[in-house]
């Protein structure tokens, strides 16, 4: 516990307590990830939403599974979908 009271260091975060920098640290970092991590997830829900034949090929290809009786291949593409 003592670690976490500690002065941070002699440059212009010396003000701050070690709570404050890592509070410092982690908005800082939160910041820039944010709009990476919402680009990315924005674009894969777009590609997957205006390229449905990979979706379409998977149900096909489950039905075929199971109408050939083949259940390892039906689970295996049940579980890509």
């Amino acid at each position: 516990m003592t670690f976490l009271n500690l002065v941070v260091s002699n440059s212009f975060l010396a003000g701050y307590s070690m709570k404050g920098f890592y509070l410092l640290v982690i908005l800082g970092i939160s910041s820039f990830l944010k709009p990476v991590c919402m680009f990315g997830t924005y674009m894969g829900w777009l590609y997957e939403a205006t390229h449905a034949m990979v979706f379409l090929k998977l149900i096909d290809a489950t039905y075929m599974g199971r109408h050939e009786k083949n259940l390892k291949y039906e689970e295996e593409t049940w579980r890509m979908l």
